[in-house]
């Protein structure tokens, strides 16, 4: 699991950003969050498109239904709209 967190408006991935996060396991769920305003939904603000599409294109291709490894998180609930909660 992937997570992408915004840094001074522009939308990032990393473990340490502080603020809300979305998690995603790869490239094709973060597609889905773009697709469907998961992202900001999930940060509560808006960021440019642009940064957004970059910020997707630069996460692993993941098969769907490939077991991932959470390096010690541990998702709760994985939505399908693309970004896991942790709860």
């Amino acid at each position: 699991m992937l997570r992408c967190g915004v840094r001074c408006g522009v939308p990032v991935v990393g473990r340490t950003e502080s603020g809300r996060g979305a998690w995603v396991c790869g490239r094709a769920c973060a597609e889905t969050a773009l697709r469907n305003g998961g992202f900001e939904r999930a940060w509560r603000t808006r960021v440019r498109p642009l940064d957004l599409e970059a910020m997707v294109s630069s996460l692993p291709e993941v098969s769907p239904g490939a077991p991932f490894v959470s390096q010690g998180v541990s998702p709760v609930e994985v939505c399908e709209t693309g970004f896991s909660r942790e709860g």
